[in-house]
């Protein structure tokens, strides 16, 4: 015995000797950890520097698994986890912790760039490699402890805040000042800004800047400059600035910003509206500039011509009179006695049937429009008026000294359709009025206005209106009455609700709730007789005295949508913004994102309301237009990273804590490049023109292995704009994919989580047609909580109840795998289940993924197109098909509920998956040997095209009326089916390899080009059922009769005799069983007492 437990131990002890030696770490008795940060100070273990210092530190801090200190000296090693683009990238350096100290120290770094905030682990080695021992008490691989974050802050810049700069195009002017912007507030020192030119040339604009001193907590200022040479081509320039005094905040070497164009700014005009129709006697329309005049006078020249159709009109337009009116005045030898010339005024002022109402338009200072009528000739004429004119105004250089709009025209356009004259000849009037005299109304408080009510018709006596003064006495002999009332007006029956009546009977409550009506002498006020206006003095009188008290100047802001003052966000509420406006002034906005109407078209300026998800799919032409700064595909239109300060200006909109409140919430933004977007680039063809006859697609990459972080997001640099390449015609930088994600906390929002995918597209050089592309945009917001308890590492991991308890029809079925640990389920929401959803044009390239969600059976798929190639290695082909069928399947469990706990493994049901057959094996067909079907031409037999999902649920309770629905089982299985190309006509031997029966067609192509180009359509489906079973397994139905030989003959049981008075007759209700035993007991008494009483058997 004692030899057999000494060759136990002896096996255990080389087990572990092997152990050691394969993992290089023995078991710790006292195992050590390198803490990043100071015991016990919160925020202690984020650090963040700028670049401009060349080093820094971290402090860090030991601890044991057992108490006390650490006994062996610790060479401390940190790192990054990193390894991103953009990322912060800094050099640490070794130290050395003594034992028997404090047990902290300081781990030094340089830096080596900016960028985003990332992780700092450290760990530890107290032994040499190789003399690890149990009472070592640091090894790198068991050290590492508390993480740390680490930020190295890209310099501040300055910069223009507009890309582009106007030069002041004014005669005289050659001195200006423009706005310079710094992304961070000057501290400790001064800085000076200096300004230059970039790329200048002989031929353009030369311009020298004046530096610039801000001091302490300035964020902008003004620099001058001065000009030469105005009229010459645009020029860029930047700006640098330098901290004084030995700072170093601002560096010379980093602190230049984006160049910014300066041109001469050449003013422009226009007519509002430049184009109109008229049915009336006169149009009009304002001459307006782009900005107010500064100095001086500007004078346009305005002419009057008719057209013949459209294009003359547009002729007209672009050639405009431009010469000062007094050139156009004929001078005296020009006219002759007997002929008066018609003046050059009246050519421009008059055309057709119409004038114009001014010939010259002078603006003066602080002028930005002026109004321009033009009016019929005659106020008579006897056909419709029917014609097409053109207005032109033109600044002649000659009568303006402002050169800013010297040459700039306008045109306006308009149609007239007047139609004839209708006069009436009020002179053949029965009664003339005097048109000078006003008629004089009597005051209603002294004279009765109206004497006789009843008198209705003029130079007509009424009848029986004895009041009326156009009867005669004749008249009034026949009537047989006169019209009751006072004046001869109808006097109003007496009501008898009327205290006073006393015409018949009345109600008894009639006198209790009755009307008293009282005839006050007292007529009420009036208003004066008003005086005629016939002059401008009495109507700006008149005006002035009874002027509205109300203006078209908008005074407050407009609400578009609803408010709430409680500071408190709730579903459906806007979200807000906090934003900088063209004044520098901060504003609340709202935060708007592309949404889908229902009518399937998007709208841009959608408002994100609160708890309200939303996604869509914006299509847009791929139009060159469109690659231009501004436009949808504008990074830069969307929410922007808080800290970005490169470019300086302008400030990104922020979104706010609580409605109406002032609290902004951090908004953090990924940027991810896409090397092949295609899968964004759709065909607006038909489906016949999509299936290209010899063109092949099985199944697109991976979007997100194609995808890598942009290498300019590094957290403090603006997204570039889209960039048109003239030679390729591609348009860089371009927006795909935009997703917003909002954290909440009870009615507040915590923070902005914004995702954006960007890629190079071709555009599109000619104009579109029925057979263009289109990028399809897709854009998404969610709304996540946001957990107390969240740490810094799955505070993203959060998902969403789909009910609780149980599932909420429609909600997407949480779905998990199995832990490290095997004692619980790694919730992994809802991408463990799910669908295929095609794209615009039905082929598994375009085709995306859905949810599976409760209770909605669904059935969606793809189309594959394949070639002969394609079928020349079945089990490739088969095991590929498998491969994307299983990536919609990848979870091991399904929640029984929609808020399932992952400790608990019973809140979760497996997923059942007997199927696990090896797909590149092929299966045996009666007759043939393995292989022998695959080895076919054109043919390829078990394909697993059809997915099926199958999911029970019950009804396992109640909860206020509703029910409680939970999933209690889930299985996944696979249908296969048979693939083989169906070859006809001339291509029938390719399906079988011979290509010697193949004919030449006439054309260039090879025999193997035509196998090659047999290319067909097959399909890959997904479905998932749902299917309601008992909560509880039923008792199961007996399918066979036992012979039971206990049987009472022709069932005359005892059993059976007694069985209204069993409890199995009852039902299991005690109380009817009482009451059947009782009612039993009184008929067996009963029976008895009838056979002692007639005794029949005497």
């Amino acid at each position: 015995m004692f030899v057999k437990v000494c060759g136990v131990l002896l096996l255990l002890f080389r087990l572990q000797c092997c152990v050691r030696g394969q993992t290089g770490v023995p078991e710790q008795i006292n195992r050590g950890f390198v803490n990043v940060g100071v015991p016990g100070q919160d925020g202690s273990n984020v650090v963040s520097i700028s670049e401009h210092e060349t080093s820094g530190d971290i402090p860090v801090f030991l601890t044991l698994s057992q108490s006390g200190n650490a006994t062996q000296d610790v060479t401390v090693i940190c790192s990054l986890q990193t390894g991103q683009p953009g990322d912060s990238e800094v050099q640490f350096d070794n130290i050395t912790i003594t034992a028997g100290g404090t047990d902290t120290g300081t781990a030094t770094f340089s830096v080596v760039s900016a960028g985003r905030q990332v992780v700092v682990e450290c760990v530890g080695r107290s032994a040499a490699p190789g003399a690890e021992t149990n009472t070592t008490e640091f090894l790198p691989q068991t050290s590492a402890g508390l993480t740390g974050l680490l930020q190295v802050r890209k310099g501040p810049v300055a910069g223009f805040c507009s890309s582009l700069v106007l030069v002041p195009n004014r005669a005289g002017v050659t001195q200006a000042t423009v706005q310079v912007q710094l992304s961070e507030a000057v501290v400790n020192n001064a800085v000076t800004v200096t300004c230059s030119s970039v790329g200048a040339t002989a031929d353009s604009i030369q311009l020298t800047f004046d530096p610039l001193t801000l001091e302490v907590n300035s964020t902008s200022g003004d620099v001058t400059y001065s000009f030469t040479n105005p009229t010459g081509s645009p020029v860029s320039a930047t700006c640098t600035a330098q901290s004084g005094g030995g700072g170093n905040q601002y560096l010379t070497a980093t602190s230049t910003g984006d160049e910014s164009t300066l041109a001469l700014d050449e003013g422009s005009v226009q007519f509002v509206p430049d184009t109109a129709r008229t049915t009336a006697q006169s149009v009009g329309a304002f001459l307006v500039l782009d900005a107010p005049v500064q100095a001086d006078t500007v004078t346009f020249t305005c002419a009057l011509q008719e057209a013949e159709d459209s294009d003359e009109a547009q002729i007209l337009a672009a050639n405009p009179t431009c010469v000062p009116v007094s050139n156009l005045v004929p001078t005296a030898a020009a006219a002759t006695p007997s002929t008066v010339p018609d003046s050059p005024l009246t050519n421009l002022s008059m055309a057709g049937n119409w004038q114009l109402g001014a010939v010259e338009l002078v603006f003066g200072t602080n002028d930005i429009f002026k109004p321009l009528d033009v009016w019929l000739l005659s106020q008579t004429y006897t056909s419709p008026v029917r014609e097409l004119l053109s207005v032109t105004c033109c600044a002649p250089q000659s009568s303006n000294t402002d050169p800013k709009y010297q040459g700039r025209s306008a045109a306006f356009v308009f149609s007239s359709n007047v139609a004839t004259n209708i006069t009436a000849n009020l002179t053949n009037a029965e009664v003339v009025g005097t048109p000078l005299v006003e008629r004089v109304i009597p005051n209603p408080a002294y004279v009765e206005a109206g004497p006789c009510p009843c008198d209705l018709w003029e130079n007509q006596c009424d009848m029986e209106c004895c009041c009326d003064t156009e009867c005669t006495q004749d008249d009034l002999d026949i009537f047989t009455s006169c019209i009751q009332g006072a004046f001869g007006g109808n006097q109003t029956k007496e009501l008898a609700q009327y205290c006073s009546f006393s015409g018949g009977p009345q109600e008894d409550w009639d006198r209790l709730l009755c009307i008293e009506r009282d005839n006050s002498p007292y007529l009420g006020l009036y208003y004066d007789n008003p005086s005629a206006i016939r002059t401008e003095t009495a109507f700006r009188t008149a005006y002035e005295a009874n002027a509205p008290q109300y203006s078209y100047d908008e005074t407050e802001r407009r609400e578009t949508v609803e408010t709430d003052s409680s500071l408190a966000y709730r579903y459906g509420l806007a979200t807000q913004v906090l934003y900088t406006d063209a004044n520098g002034e901060t504003q609340q906005g709202f935060l708007s994102f592309p949404q889908q109407t229902l009518s399937g078209q998007c709208l841009y300026r959608g408002i994100v309301r609160h708890f309200v998800a939303s996604n869509a799919t914006c299509t847009q032409t791929l139009d060159t237009s469109l690659c231009t700064e501004g436009s949808v595909l504008d990074a830069r239109e969307y929410l922007l990273p808080s800290p970005a300060t490169h470019p300086p200006c302008p400030t990104p909109p922020q979104v706010l804590s609580q409605h109406g409140g002032v609290t902004t919430v951090p908004t953090t933004v990924e940027y991810f490049c896409l090397t092949d977007p295609s899968v964004y680039v759709r065909s607006t063809t038909t489906a016949d023109d999509v299936y290209i006859f010899n063109q092949t697609s099985l199944f697109s990459d991976n979007v997100a292995s194609a995808m890598r972080r942009c290498a300019f997001d590094d957290g403090f640099t603006f997204p570039p704009t889209p960039l048109l390449n003239a030679t390729t015609d591609t348009c860089s930088n371009v927006v795909l994919d935009v997703r917003y994600v909002l954290s909440w906390r009870g009615t507040e929002l915590t923070g902005v989580a914004a995702f954006v995918i960007l890629g190079d597209i071709a555009m599109e050089t000619v104009a579109p047609d029925n057979n263009s592309m289109v990028l399809a945009q897709k854009f998404g917001v969610e709304f996540s909580y946001d957990s107390l308890n969240a740490t810094a590492e799955d505070a993203t991991e959060i998902v969403d109840r789909s009910g609780n308890p149980g599932y909420d029809v429609g909600k997407v079925l949480l779905t998990g795998t199995l832990s490290l640990t095997n004692d619980s389920v790694e919730n992994i929401g809802s991408s463990g289940l799910q669908v295929w959803s095609p794209g615009a044009d039905g082929l598994c390239t375009s085709a995306s993924r859905t949810a599976v969600t409760f209770r909605e059976d669904t059935i969606s798929g793809c189309t594959v197109r394949l070639a002969w190639d394609n079928f020349q290695d079945c089990a490739t082909l088969r095991a590929e098909v498998r491969a994307q069928q299983e990536a919609l399947v990848t979870a091991e469990f399904v929640s029984r509920g929609g808020n399932p706990n992952s400790t608990l493994i019973t809140d979760w049901v497996p997923v059942i998956n007997n199927d696990t057959a090896d797909p590149t094996e092929a299966p045996t067909v009666a007759g043939l040997e393995p292989d022998v079907v695959d080895q076919l031409q054109g043919l390829c037999q078990d394909i697993p095209a059809a997915l099926n999902l199958e999911i029970l649920y019950a009804d396992v309770g109640k909860e206020n009326e509703f029910l409680i629905q939970e999933v209690v089982g889930a299985r996944v299985s696979f249908s296969s089916t048979l693939w083989q190309l169906q070859c006809s006509g001339a291509l029938a031997a390719a399906c079988f390899g011979n290509s010697s029966a193949l004919v030449d067609l006439g054309n260039t192509s090879t025999i193997a080009d035509l196998i090659s180009g047999v290319v067909q359509s097959f399909y890959i489906t997904s479905s998932v059922t749902f299917t309601r079973v008992p909560a509880l397994t039923p008792t199961p139905v007996k399918r066979y009769y036992a012979n039971d030989t206990n049987v009472c003959r022709r069932n005359a049981c005892w059993e059976e005799l007694f069985y209204p008075v069993s409890m199995a007759f009852a039902g299991g209700d005690f109380q009817l069983y009482q009451h059947n035993l009782g009612s039993g007991l009184v008929l067996a008494l009963f029976i008895i007492a009838v056979f002692v009483i007639t005794r029949p058997w005497w």
